[in-house]
């Protein structure tokens, strides 16, 4: 197209008008120079769409996500979608990442988004997980066991995250072994939020002097609380942990008028999976295959 302009996204490119293309968890994200990147398609004075990427690390190794790739209907199948991946992975190989990555729910427009990424080399797309949401009204309604009154056993053992210990947390970090949650590729660090975390609905359970369990969550956009990091120990699990402590994670979220939750569980954690179709069966919205595709961008880290 004849004066289409590509220009790179900054924080100040990332106005309101943008904003209104993002899904609501995004809307409220800060854009930070040092992690994120990206670029805008412009033709003359309007904006036609844009893509946006952020770094992380896994491993030690930095790799990026691409958050959001928005182009407006009328401007779509022109390839406007295409320079602007293309840009991007660009920006992220100059970056030293090894990777870049995306992930789309089946319901939105899975394979024309695949099809994009794919004529840019990315890899066939597979099954990740599946997205489980509900409403904090639904389950106190429909959920059995949703009665705070009832008294759970180890309940007197949860303590909010914020109060993990320096040293706890450096433990967390370090711990190896056959009763470690890295053991288990397919579960979430319960550092991965850092301290970002939601403070009032993020607990632990400590046994004995030893963290043993934890939920830990993240507000996703304004509404909603993603429940981010789940896990119990193996010589806890099936004692009647996970029921006190994701109950009361779930008071909490109403106390504090937080109407929706919404939470990714690893396509291999089968065990989870089994869990959370039982749990949450009477209450759920919905439960989406999420699929995802990679590219490979350098054999090595810089």
């Amino acid at each position: 197209m004849v004066n289409l302009q590509f220009s790179p996204l900054d924080q100040e490119g990332l106005s309101q008008q943008l904003r209104l293309w993002l899904p609501s968890n995004l809307r409220e994200k800060e854009f930070n120079l040092e992690h994120d990147f990206g670029w805008v398609a412009r033709l003359d004075s309007e904006t036609l769409g844009f893509c946006w990427g952020s770094e992380y690390r896994y491993r030690g190794k930095k790799r990026s996500f691409l958050n959001w790739v928005h182009v407006q209907d009328s401007y779509r199948c022109n390839e406007v979608a295409t320079e602007l991946i293309r840009r991007t992975e660009k920006d992220a190989l100059d970056r030293g990442h090894i990777q870049i990555s995306a992930s789309v729910e089946q319901s939105h427009h899975k394979p024309a988004t695949f099809r994009i990424l794919q004529r840019n080399g990315w890899e066939q797309p597979y099954l990740f997980s599946y997205c489980y949401r509900m409403t904090i009204t639904g389950f106190f309604e429909n959920a059995p066991w949703a009665h705070p009154v009832r008294e759970y056993p180890y309940q007197k053992y949860i303590f909010p995250w914020a109060e993990l210990s320096a040293k706890e947390r450096k433990s967390l970090e370090d711990e190896e072994g056959p009763d470690s949650w890295k053991e288990d590729f397919s579960q979430v660090s319960p550092l991965t939020f850092n301290l970002n975390f939601e403070p009032h609905t993020s607990l632990g359970m400590r046994i004995y002097n030893q963290v043993v369990a934890w939920n830990i969550n993240q507000m996703y956009g304004v509404d909603a609380l993603l429940y981010g990091a789940f896990f119990v120990r193996k010589q806890y699990r099936r004692s009647g942990l996970a029921i006190p402590l994701l109950l009361e994670s779930f008071t909490r979220q109403r106390a504090l008028g937080i109407p929706d939750c919404i939470w990714f569980t690893h396509e291999a954690n089968k065990g989870a999976i089994l869990l959370y179709d039982k749990m949450f069966s009477s209450c759920l919205l919905s439960r989406t295959p999420v699929y995802q595709a990679a590219k490979q961008l350098l054999q090595k880290s810089i």
